[in-house]
């Protein structure tokens, strides 16, 4: 049975959240920049980029998935999906090997496997190792490619806006696709824990 999943609210959600949490949202996103910047200063090299803009992707799964869940959203949730980064790492690596695969193949396999392996991340934050999320994202998305492409696409928009809005907007970009696609895979699994 496919689950419903519907754009209209994962993007609402991706809006109210962002609007109710946006002070929070500016000061975590310029803490993360910060730390990045610092980070990335230390580690000048390649996989060090790699690995901290990965981390900080997974800490902002963390935030959005609390929200989506509608528990309390503070500065604890982005590192507590941390415990589980190398298994990200792992899955990240795995994700990014299939999508440049499926780029090679004529580009339209790989922004199906993107679409189709979207959340193994929000899998990996809650316990799942990399090859189980990369086999659940599947599993959630089948039937669903058709709108998780318009989904995106809207996703895409909103970082244009954020860019275009002298790049401050991107203070607010950031979070509401972030939450969006945290309601979006909450709709889709169906489980909540």
């Amino acid at each position: 049975m496919t689950k419903k999943f519907s754009i209209s609210k994962a993007v609402r959600f991706g809006w109210d959240s962002t609007k109710k949490n946006v002070g929070f949202f500016v000061i975590l996103l310029l803490a993360v920049f910060l730390m990045a910047y610092i980070l990335l200063d230390i580690f000048d090299h390649e996989i060090a980029d790699f690995v901290v803009d990965l981390a900080i992707i997974f800490g902002l799964i963390g935030v959005s998935l609390s929200l989506a869940d509608k528990k309390e959203v503070g500065f604890s949730n982005f590192f507590r999906t941390q415990k589980f980064l190398p298994q990200f790492l792992l899955a990240a690596l795995l994700y990014h090997l299939l999508v440049a695969v499926g780029l090679v193949l004529l580009i339209v396999p790989g922004i199906i496997w993107a679409l189709q392996f979207k959340f193994y991340g929000y899998f990996i934050a809650e316990g799942v190792g990399p090859i189980e999320a990369l086999k659940k994202s599947y599993r959630i998305t089948k039937g669903h490619l058709w709108e998780l492409f318009w989904f995106n696409v809207i996703l895409i928009g909103v970082l244009i806006l954020g860019i275009l809005a002298f790049v401050v907007g991107l203070f607010v970009a950031i979070p509401i696709i972030m939450n969006a696609t945290a309601h979006a895979y909450r709709q889709l699994d169906g489980e909540r824990k």
